[in-house]
């Protein structure tokens, strides 16, 4: 056998043994972020590793308190989306389990979610005007400089935005 032949059937190998390996890993839960405010104010997004079946991670996935909530979404990407009209009182754990296309067990994981909506305010204050945001225990927090006057407020759904 010739060193180029060699080298490529020992290259070949490896990615054969690299893949059989990679394939019988469990899948892992890659990323869980808010959902754009268009999806509803409780929307979760969550990224895995590999093509989940939707079925069983609904069916191994938990909310608590219990709130009436769907599963959406195909292979890697699901979105849990809280019922309309579900009112939110506390914090909600989320934990996430199911299994994959082929089987396979994702490992649960647990998380404290919040999903309820913050209120924000342009509050007058001594010099000027201050953008505020009311926490959930009812206390109010300072979300930058005093301004001589804020005449507009654009609030974006990523939780940024600009006082014009």
């Amino acid at each position: 056998m010739t060193p180029w032949a060699l080298a490529l059937t020992t290259g070949l190998a490896l990615a054969v043994l690299q893949q059989q390996l990679l394939l019988r890993h469990p899948p892992r839960l890659l990323g869980i972020e808010a959902a754009d405010t268009s999806s509803g104010p409780g929307t979760l997004d969550l990224r895995f590793s590999r093509p989940m079946d939707q079925a069983s991670v609904a069916a191994a996935s938990r909310l608590t308190p219990t709130s009436e909530h769907q599963w959406l979404g195909d292979g890697n990407r699901q979105r849990l989306l809280l019922a309309p009209g579900v009112r939110v009182e506390r914090p909600l754990q989320v934990a996430v389990g199911g299994r994959d296309q082929r089987g396979l067990a994702l490992a649960p994981r647990t998380w404290l979610w919040d999903p309820r909506p913050r209120i924000v305010a342009v509050v007058s204050v001594a010099n000027g005007e201050q953008l505020q945001l009311r926490d959930h225990d009812g206390r109010w927090r300072a979300m930058g400089p005093i301004w001589p006057s804020i005449p507009i407020l654009e609030p974006l759904g990523d939780g940024s935005g600009w006082p014009w």
